[in-house]
């Protein structure tokens, strides 16, 4: 069945094995993802509160993955933001510009994090704007990114394409400074208008 079958609007907790809470859910449902989905976990430890994030699915195979054209994906983090030994959750937007020809990815990361209104209600606050670069190898991408407002908060993702022809791009990623630290989780299906071609080998 298809991921999504399984994802609604808010993350979903539940308890697993070894004093692990996971979070599991698709912060953005205007476009499906139908091979991939990311997932946030605590686990309380003896002395601590340990944090993680992680992106499963359907992964693309090799002999699938397109060869030429370009083709932008939108889609959705999730996360946590650390400061001042407190962690806070993070949504945003996750943006990736693929051109397959030259194995190359721009993207863009846009957290933003929960806080507390005036009137006591949650309300998300832009965090930061990264952008970077990654290069793919095979079915999977490597690259690392830099605040626009702030150079010195950088971090590094990792990811790979899910579903039929690379319809989706899923990943993790880190980032920090010497003030704070994040972790979190993407996916990002492939806009309608991208132009990605397979190279069937014929």
């Amino acid at each position: 069945e298809y991921v999504d079958n399984y994802l609604a609007f808010d993350y979903v907790r539940y308890n697993g094995t070894g004093g692990v809470s996971y979070n599991q859910g698709q912060l953005d449902t205007s476009t499906p993802r139908l091979y991939s989905a990311n997932s946030l976990w605590v686990r309380q430890t003896a002395t601590q509160l340990e944090y993680g994030a992680s992106v499963f699915g359907i992964r693309t195979p090799s002999f699938d993955m397109p060869t030429t054209g370009t083709a932008r994906y939108i889609g959705s983090l999730g996360g946590y933001l650390f400061r001042q030994n407190t962690a806070t959750f993070m949504t945003g937007g996750a943006i990736f510009d693929v051109n397959f020809a030259t194995s190359r990815a721009d993207f863009q990361l846009n957290p933003a994090v929960q806080e507390t209104g005036a009137g006591g209600e949650v309300v998300f606050q832009a965090y930061e704007d990264f952008v970077g670069v990654a290069v793919i190898s095979d079915n999977t991408l490597l690259g690392n990114f830099q605040g626009v407002n702030t150079p010195t908060l950088t971090g590094s993702m990792s990811g790979a394409f899910f579903g039929i022809a690379a319809e989706e791009i899923g990943g993790t990623f880190t980032f920090g400074n010497e003030n704070v630290y994040g972790v979190g989780a993407f996916t990002s299906p492939i806009d309608g208008d991208s132009t990605n071609t397979v190279n069937t080998g014929n």
